[in-house]
């Protein structure tokens, strides 16, 4: 609870303007200029809280997360944002993959309400 009203606080601010939710993926990692999204709007918080902040924050425009998460993945995350009924983007960061198109045909099939974009991480 203390951690969801630390993330409330943080994103207040933020209130009137767009938010991107970074799911536990450091906000550092996301290539947020091919998103066309100010690296301040960037909020990182845990996927056990992104349902809680999306009920209680309306300004939130970007859902951003890693294909693969540390006890989660880019379709537990679709899942959810589905549920919530979420209108906004969705940009799963991958590392460079062979054939990403199939992952965004997974999901599109899965969730095809979804704005889905997939980004590549660029290897440091």
């Amino acid at each position: 609870m203390q951690r969801l009203r630390q993330i409330r606080s943080q994103i207040a601010e933020h209130l009137f303007h767009d938010v991107a939710l970074c799911i536990d993926i450091n906000t550092g990692d996301v290539p947020y200029w091919e998103l066309g999204i100010d690296a301040q709007l960037l909020q990182r918080i845990p996927f056990v809280l992104m349902h809680a902040v999306l009920a209680s924050v309306p300004s939130v425009r970007w859902v951003i997360t890693p294909l693969m998460g540390p006890g989660f993945d880019a379709m537990d995350v679709a899942a959810q944002l589905d549920k919530a009924g979420f209108t906004g983007k969705l940009a799963v960061v991958t590392p460079a993959l062979p054939r990403p198109a199939m992952i965004r045909v997974e999901l599109q099939q899965q969730f095809p309400g979804l704005h889905l974009q997939l980004v590549t991480r660029s290897s440091h």
